[in-house]
């Protein structure tokens, strides 16, 4: 009998600054990928290893832990002028809260030691055998995730060459005619197409079957939302980010998009909507729902995400601050909620064949 194979967390990349947490975190959003670069002689690292990610967490506590926040695919790059080598992180997976002591408790003591001097700024790698015990622990503290995380390791091992068949010259036309349709609509087919995973280790019917998601990101949503108001005509956009909106009736809307500026550091919001024949504010934050690997499954919002309670926090201080306002008892100032602060949870948006 063929004896399992036994997966491991290779490499560990730390980054402390907030600054640049910020910028990956946006990068990650965006397409679930980025690159960075790393001091580390080119013999420490792997040409590509299945590593876990720790950003530096907005808005914590000073003294509190390192959190491991992604699971990723961390690929040797080519060394730039400045010495540093660039490191390409890809098909990046977020975790839930999980504090490396926590993950550090689930190994054997002998371990705990070797685990721990890998948890240090920058890129690591990590024993073989500590990396079989970091990645059962990874499991067993993440169970929800435990699916995405075999098929993300799994890729490490997987060829991807199909042998030449009448099926596998037919895909390669279909996706060649599927890249083309994307260029001409004009999206990155690079960025689509890696998506793409033999499904069951077969082509399927169709090329599209191997594309199973292609998500929507919360910054386009927010976008789209800025712009588009049924009922209501965009009017003016003289600042970028603010747009103002005007229905039937000569009542104006203005609503400007706080996502990434210092009204959601301030507020925990991504758009604001300002009615101005009311004087009413709306306060909107968005979240993305993920699925479960299942086919049919349910969506799900996981509330355990890194940002949730940073920014949980800040909408109830602007609650709070709301409440101290005195009452009015003036018509216009009648609302249909004590509350103007709201979330809008989003589904990503599945292709399939």
């Amino acid at each position: 009998m063929a004896q399992q194979k036994e997966f491991s967390i290779q490499a560990i990349l730390t980054i402390f600054s907030p600054e640049l947490s910020e910028t990956i975190r946006s990068k990650i959003e965006e397409n679930g990928k980025f690159t960075t670069v790393t001091d580390n002689v080119s013999s420490d690292l792997l040409p590509m290893a299945f590593a876990l990610l720790s950003l530096d967490i907005p808005y914590q506590d000073e003294n509190e832990i390192i959190q491991i926040t992604h699971a990723c695919i961390v690929k040797k790059g080519q060394r730039v002028a400045t010495g540093q080598i660039r490191l390409q992180i890809t098909d990046v997976i977020e975790l839930p809260n999980i504090s490396y002591k926590a993950l550090l408790d689930e190994l054997p003591k002998r371990f705990q030691g070797i685990g721990k001097k890998a948890f240090s700024i920058g890129y690591k790698k990590v024993a073989p055998k500590t990396g079989q015990h970091l990645f059962k622990a990874l499991l067993k503290l993440c169970p929800g995730k435990e699916r995405e995380i075999h098929k993300l390791i799994s890729k490490l091992d997987q060829d991807k060459i199909i042998p030449r068949t009448a099926r596998n010259e037919d895909a390669a036309v279909e996706k060649d005619a599927f890249g083309l349709a994307l260029d001409i609509f004009g999206a990155d087919r690079k960025d689509v197409l890696r998506r793409w995973d033999a499904q069951d280790a077969s082509l399927g019917q169709s090329f599209l079957s191997g594309l199973k998601e292609y998500s929507a990101y919360e910054d386009d949503i927010i976008s789209h939302d800025l712009h588009t108001l049924p009922g209501w005509n965009s009017v003016s956009e003289v600042i970028t980010g603010v747009v103002e909106f005007e229905n039937s009736k000569g009542e104006k809307l203005t609503v400007i998009n706080a996502n990434r500026k210092p009204a959601e550091k301030a507020t925990g919001t991504d758009l604001i909507y300002f009615h101005r024949d009311y004087e009413a504010f709306t306060f909107v934050q968005y979240k993305m729902m993920d699925k479960h690997g299942k086919e049919g499954s349910d969506y799900y919002y996981n509330p355990n995400q890194k940002s949730h309670t940073s920014e949980f926090a800040r909408l109830k201080n602007l609650q709070q601050l709301i409440d101290k306002e005195p009452a009015s008892d003036k018509l216009l100032d009648y609302r249909l909620a004590q509350t103007p602060i709201f979330f809008k949870v989003c589904k990503k948006i599945a292709i399939k064949s």
